[in-house]
């Protein structure tokens, strides 16, 4: 039995497939049939509503939608007829008579006007709409213009608002030819709930809908030519979206999204309206040369006017500076006086020729990224008890799911694009349970919210996964065939009944039951954590109770199963996997084995690995600040921002002998600098990247660098020339193909198919095979192919709330900026829906202090204070304090506590005791 139909359509014997409309068929055959309220893309349902795409099927009196028609087994069909002909262009003109004519059009290239001109259509016979019917412009929004003159009812924006984006903004209000889509209560776009992740104007096929940069003062517009256009990857979070960035006079001007193997089209406010940092006017052009007679170093420079600090010079003489300050430093006090950070911000084959510099350079393993600030918690504990540090599922595969955690992570501000698969997996009747201190949008989709104590993971995670032990729900004949510890687990788990932890985590014994109940009775659950888990002391703890609650249920190997860090930078996963870890050789390869030395000594012609495994990031500020490290290589790095108590970390910069810093901008690391090369942004360069699905993906460059701005790769050779390397690269592909050398992950992954197919996942089992969404349906990497249980125990916070400071601060991103900001603060759109620094707290907190929402707060901690706006935020616990960290003004790691998790090295971002005081904003008398 087959379930293939076969009928005809325009006299050919066709068969289709049983999810396959006409439409489909058609344009499978070669004939594209006029639709607009139809888009084919994923995650988008036929509706039928436009009629521009309608036929004739033999035997029924009406012409039919193809859209949503399904053949049936016989059918005849015709689609260029005279009678479905003249119908369609009816359709169009009908369409076009309420329509600005096309000169004066708002998207002169919109998918209306294509499809018009594909029916002989140019314009209407038919009166227009009264004038005083027509809705008036809506331009409340900074990035978006709503002209629904122009509007169709096509219903295509509600789609993408509620089904594609599930955020629930848009929706159809009025009656007749007098309905037309609304914001939240027919607010204006730019005052309602609209995230402005991009999706209505990618869908609106008549420019109803537009970007406000295309458009002119009388909102007149072109959607549709460009100069160039260029398929790259948004340069944000670690979801890796493809992009398609529009070029117009030299400057990209539009961003849409790509059906990417991650993102299917999708993109969030970053990825659609993001891309403008690349043209602020704070770009570096030229390098420079701090000045002899420069103030101090500090915090004290002018990104808009570094001529105070720095002199201009050619690349020569800069690139002769930086080398020789490191060189000497080398030549007097030894290798390890030097030391780099390199970045999740550059492409694979740059973090490659980075650490690679590091290590043959000056001899040790000195060298880190921010993925110590992260999930370097995460990596120890799955290279621990799974033996790889990668995630075992995308999180696409959510949607072979029943169940699916979602614990210390933010998705829908921190990984939009990938939260829309999530909601869309509550939608469907999914089981969502959301484990967070803080409250947050996916509460809404969720079947459970855990609003926990903060620091408590262990306790909870303990808790659920003892009622699983108890109540025997746990997969018997997996943890026999593929696990090992189990019984030492087992005992160990009998210790945290709900009962005795619900009085430490803050959540009541019947629903830690419920949740482990609901995980355990899955046929296929997933768990997703973020840096919510990994950012404490506790943090490999917190992953490991994780990865057990997996393997207890089996929920691993499977499709819809498995464990998933959401990683952060956008080649976080890929630096990573390039070795820019200081204890590990690319593709986590231990530097203490001395087969893998040996293998990079082959390589490498003759250089010889250190043995000893490098420090981290804080140890490395911490050894500056010590005198022990006397110069730094930092390339797209701001620990200046980014590093815990970051007051210390700017001294240690402010003591370095010599300090060489590569980025696009002059950040606040740059600001201590002795010498800035200037870099290309990611949309202007070529190399690959992999994203937290493990999807090694194409860049493109879009535009040139400014100046003399050059790709990193370049700067890292020439640099490693000039301090005695015999480096001959010419091209990044040159780069990719040596890692492949020594990196198994890469088998089967050649710069070839990912210039032609965009991305390829690893584990790739052959040159056709597109990669493995799921890993260890068969074993796992580690001694008998077994996953290991490790028991965790209950540990505190570093410091706990006391009556000097009694109230609880946690740091993370925002929706509209990333890490430092020194990218989206630079973006026209997100610094302007998020233009101060603010910190969130509860009603009652801010009623209890006497300050109103929008007044001034001073935070404090035992290592600094700083001075912020309040904002009312009821998802904040009562004696919480939540506080971005992209804001130099109020930087959040002023007052960030530095210690370590002793297996990932990674600080404990998510919890300092702070005070919280009023400020008094009553202005001074005049003297």
């Amino acid at each position: 039995m087959t379930d293939t139909i076969r009928f005809t359509l325009d006299g050919c014997a066709v068969a289709a497939g049983p999810d396959e409309t006409i439409w489909d068929v058609a344009r499978r055959e070669g004939t594209t049939l006029p639709h607009l309220c139809h888009k084919s893309a994923p995650g988008y349902r036929p509706d039928g509503n436009c009629r521009a795409c309608m036929v004739a099927v033999e035997g029924e009196r009406a012409l039919v939608a193809s859209c949503i028609r399904r053949p049936v087994e016989g059918m005849t069909v015709t689609t260029a007829a005279p009678r479905e002909t003249k119908a369609r262009r009816m359709v169009m003109e009908m369409l076009l008579a309420d329509q600005p004519p096309q000169a004066d059009a708002h998207d002169r290239s919109s998918h209306l006007w294509t499809m018009a001109a594909a029916q002989g259509v140019e314009d209407s016979r038919l009166p227009p709409l009264e004038p005083a019917r027509v809705p008036i412009l809506d331009d409340s929004h900074v990035a978006m213009r709503v002209n629904l003159d122009a509007c169709i009812q096509c219903g295509l924006c509600v789609r993408a608002c509620r089904e594609v984006q599930v955020n629930d903004v848009i929706g159809m209000a009025g009656r007749g030819h007098d309905s037309y889509p609304v914001f939240d209560f027919a607010d204006p776009m730019g005052e309602s709930t609209c995230v402005a992740c991009g999706e209505c104007v990618q869908a609106c096929p008549t420019g109803a809908l537009m970007e406000a940069r295309v458009l002119d003062e009388a909102q007149r517009g072109d959607g549709g030519t460009w100069d160039d256009e260029v398929a790259s990857v948004c340069p944000f979070c670690g979801v890796g979206c493809q992009v398609s960035l529009k070029v117009r006079d030299g400057k990209v001007v539009k961003a849409d999204g790509i059906n990417g193997p991650a993102n299917e089209g999708r993109l969030c406010v970053k990825g659609r309206f993001g891309f403008d940092y690349i043209h602020h006017p704070h770009r570096l052009t030229r390098p420079l040369i701090r000045r002899d007679d420069a103030p101090e170093k500090g915090l004290n420079v002018d990104p808009a006017n570094p001529w105070t600090h720095f002199r201009e010079a050619d690349w020569d003489e800069a690139l002769d500076v930086a080398a020789h300050g490191l060189a000497d430093l080398r030549s007097f006090f030894g290798g390890k006086s030097v030391a780099g950070f390199g970045s999740a911000k550059c492409t694979n084959e740059e973090a490659y020729l980075f650490q690679k510099l590091i290590r043959q350079g000056f001899g040790h393993n000195n060298v880190d990224h921010c993925t110590r600030l992260c999930h370097a918690s995460s990596v120890a504990a799955l290279m621990e008890n799974v033996g790889s540090g990668a995630v075992t599922a995308s999180f696409n595969e959510i949607e072979n799911a029943d169940c699916a955690i979602v614990i210390g992570a933010n998705p829908t501000e921190n990984h939009p694009v990938a939260a829309t698969f999530f909601k869309q997996f509550a939608k469907r009747g999914g089981d969502l349970i959301v484990i967070d201190p803080r409250g947050q949008a996916l509460k809404r989709h969720a079947t459970h919210m855990l609003q926990f104590r903060p620091g408590t993971d262990v306790a909870l995670l303990n808790a659920i996964m003892n009622v699983i032990v108890e109540e025997k729900l746990y997969d018997r004949q997996y943890i026999e065939g593929f696990t090992e510890g189990f019984f030492e687990f087992r005992d160990h788990i009998r210790a945290f009944p709900p009962e005795k932890m619900a009085p430490l985590c803050g959540i009541d014994a019947e629903t830690i039951r419920e949740v482990a109940r609901t995980y355990a009775g899955a046929r296929r659950a997933m768990i997703f954590w973020g840096m919510g888990v990994s950012q404490h002391i506790h943090g490999t703890d917190n992953s490991r109770c994780l990865i057990s609650l997996a393997l207890l249920c089996g929920q691993v190997g499977r499709p819809g199963t498995g464990l998933h860090p959401l990683r952060g930078q956008n080649n976080v996963q890929g630096a990573s996997d390039a070795g820019l870890i200081p204890q590990v050789m690319p593709d986590y390869q231990s530097v203490a084995d001395p087969e893998v030395r040996e293998l990079f000594r082959h390589i490498w012609k003759g250089t010889q690995i250190d043995a000893a495994p490098g420090l981290t990031v804080v140890e490395i500020m911490d050894r500056v600040y010590r005198g022990e490290i006397r110069g730094m290589y930092v390339l797209g790095e701001n620990p200046a921002m980014s590093d815990p108590d970051v007051g210390h970390a700017r001294k240690a910069l402010a003591h370095l002998d010599h300090l060489v810093v590569q980025d696009i901008f002059l950040t606040e690391t740059a600001m201590f600098a002795d010498v800035i090369l200037p870099a290309a942004a990611f949309p202007e360069k070529r190399g690959t990247v992999t994203n937290t699905n493990r999807q090694v993906q194409m860049g493109r460059p879009a535009v040139p660098p400014p100046g003399e701005a050059r790709e990193d790769w370049r700067v890292i050779v020439d640099l490693a020339n000039r301090i005695g390397l015999d480096w001959d690269y010419d091209d990044p592909r040159e780069v990719f193909d040596e890692m492949k050398m020594s990196m198994r992950s890469l088998h089967h992954i050649t710069w070839k198919r990912l210039e032609a197919e965009g991305a390829v996942q690893y584990p790739c089992l052959s040159n056709e095979d597109p990669g493995q969404s799921v890993v260890f349906g068969d074993g796992f990497p580690r001694r008998a192919g077994r996953a290991k249980f490790t028991p965790a125990r209950v540990t505190p916070p570093a410091e706990l709330p006391d009556e000097s400071f009694p109230m609880i601060l946690t740091t993370g991103r925002q929706l509209e900026h990333w890490h430092t900001g020194s990218m989206t603060r630079r973006s026209a759109v997100l610094d302007a829906v998020e233009p101060e620094a603010t910190c969130g707290m509860h009603p009652a907190t801010l009623r209890r202090l006497g300050v109103a929402p929008g007044g001034k707060v001073r935070l404090t901690s035992r290592r600094g204070s700083v001075e912020v706006t309040a904002r009312a935020d009821r998802a904040v616990a009562e004696d919480m304090v939540f506080l971005p960290f992209a804001y130099v003004e109020a930087a959040a790691n002023l007052l960030t506590n530095p210690a370590l998790d002793p297996w990932g090295k990674i600080p404990e971002f998510k919890f300092s005791a702070v005070r919280v005081e009023a400020v008094d904003e009553t202005p001074l008398a005049a003297q």
